[in-house]
């Protein structure tokens, strides 16, 4: 049980890291 919260905690830092990482890379290709 609490291995599997930690590795949603996990999943979840990954998934907003990637977002924002996504986010900052499609804001520079937007840029003219």
């Amino acid at each position: 049980m609490g291995a599997e919260g930690d590795s949603k905690w996990i999943g979840t830092t990954e998934a907003a890291a990637l977002l924002r990482h996504h986010r900052v890379s499609a804001r520079i290709i937007d840029f003219p």
